[in-house]
């Protein structure tokens, strides 16, 4: 884009809202830098002294004022999805919020419900009895332990925090 930047155009609330949201303690870094941006554009700064300010780049500038302006049309898009990062591509989740759920529950069931011979569930067990229940029709025991490990679910450590024994001492009290 050469030749003449685009600049923004805000609304007072939109205003009121960009300078809270560069003023949050808890935002992120992105959604801070990106608000102030947006604010130094609409008061009319160049690109290039807007990047030197923030310190980056001049084409982020020109990036996020060009998002900014072409989202100005949807009423209802709140000002951090405005500031967010779009959906990166790549291939879709196999398996739905519920599918995980369900293979979590069964992790945290012992495996004798399930009539299983072993003491502690295993990868490949838990890959099996998924499988045998329907839940999936195809997994791999390393996405299962993929699964578990992002809820922090530890399925071999059921002794100590499923089924935790009364504590004698308090008993007899």
């Amino acid at each position: 884009m050469r030749g003449k930047k685009e600049h923004v155009i805000l609304s007072n609330n939109e205003q009121e809202q960009l300078i809270g949201l560069s003023r949050r303690q808890n935002a992120s870094y992105k959604l801070v830098m990106r608000a102030k941006l947006i604010l130094m554009s609409a008061s009319g700064k160049d690109h290039k002294a807007i990047a030197e300010k923030l310190d980056i780049q001049p084409r982020i500038v020109t990036k996020w004022v060009r998002r900014w302006n072409e989202t100005a049309t949807i009423e209802t898009m709140v000002i951090e999805d405005r500031l967010g990062d779009l959906e990166r591509p790549g291939a879709p989740n196999k398996f739905t919020s519920e599918q995980k759920c369900k293979i979590i529950s069964v992790a945290c069931e012992r495996p004798e419900v399930y009539n299983r011979p072993i003491t502690h569930w295993t990868n490949k067990e838990l890959t099996d009895e998924v499988i045998k229940q329907g839940i999936v029709s195809k997994i791999s025991s390393r996405h299962i332990g993929y699964i578990l490990k992002k809820n922090n679910v530890r399925p071999h450590k059921i002794r100590y925090w499923l089924n935790g024994k009364p504590d004698e001492k308090k008993m007899k009290k």
